[in-house]
């Protein structure tokens, strides 16, 4: 039995992303609104979405346990979605965080923050 819900996009999430969601086979219906928490929701779920490189901006200057507290407290389920898969931490640059380093603090997180 499937469920229909509404995906919404905060409104300060850029247009690309609105085209993916729109394109996508398997979204039937989506809408922009400021949300008080996260880049995306459905339901009781939501998503913070990070590059690589603002993953690591959002850990060293504290914003991103601030991000996980506001998700946890207005979703049943919250999930920080980093693009990109763990090699792209080889790669990112403007840091001296090693990747190693990069890699620990994100499973860190994850056991901390559920």
């Amino acid at each position: 039995m499937s469920e229909t819900v509404t995906i919404t996009i905060d409104i300060h999430e850029p247009a690309a992303l609105h085209d993916y969601v729109d394109s996508h086979d398997d979204i039937e219906d989506w809408k922009l609104a400021e949300l008080p928490a996260g880049d995306l929701s459905f339901g009781p779920v939501g998503f913070e979405r990070k590059t690589m490189e603002d993953y690591i901006s959002s850990l060293t200057k504290g914003r991103l346990k601030e991000q996980a507290i506001k998700m946890n407290q207005r979703y049943e389920y919250a999930a920080i979605l980093v693009e990109g898969d763990m090699f792209d931490t080889n790669t990112v640059q403007y840091t001296n965080i090693p990747p190693t380093a990069i890699r620990g603090s994100m499973a860190s997180f994850t056991m901390r923050n559920d």
